[in-house]
């Protein structure tokens, strides 16, 4: 791929950030973060019927303590709750409150129904090809990082407003 492509590429990117500042207001301690576990959560529990935070870490591909530091927090806020498997009480199981339950209605699914019609006239291929593509470069960087050559630069002094060198 040519420079030129790549510079537009990390530009794209930078360009998706800002779509959470367009994200609508969220409730004091709720972030777009927490949104994304409470939905994560709910996914888990449809396929697994129970979840655990190791689960939570494994769909975000981070660590269990980063997991765990995320789920304190959103118990914090009552958003989830802990409870001990009932076949083996070693294990501790998360799930959603009522809160969680009604936030989880409002910000994933209210607001992705949405967000699906006004999207409507972008084509499912470039919605599917982005989905596909942003994890692969993501893995892509973080796998092989870059370095660069190390530069002098020259000190520059402000004098009265106007830089010099």
């Amino acid at each position: 791929m040519n420079p030129e492509l790549t510079r537009k590429l990390l530009d794209s990117f930078y360009r998706a950030q800002m779509a959470f500042y367009t994200l609508p207001p969220l409730p004091e301690g709720l972030t777009p973060q927490y949104v994304h576990i409470i939905d994560a959560i709910t996914h888990i529990e449809k396929e697994n019927g129970k979840v655990r935070v190791s689960d939570v870490a494994e769909w975000f591909h981070m660590s269990v303590p980063g997991a765990t530091r995320s789920i304190r927090a959103l118990e914090k806020i009552g958003a989830v709750r802990k409870v001990r498997d009932e076949k083996d009480r070693r294990i501790v199981l998360i799930a959603l409150t009522d809160q969680g339950r009604i936030w989880y209605d409002t910000y994933v699914e209210e607001y992705h129904r949405k967000l699906s019609a006004l999207l409507a006239d972008v084509p499912e291929s470039d919605i599917e090809t982005t989905i596909r593509t942003i994890p692969r470069v993501v893995e892509l960087m973080r796998d092989h990082p870059i370095t660069l050559a190390e530069q002098s630069t020259k000190s520059i002094k402000t004098i009265g407003g106007v830089d010099e060198i």
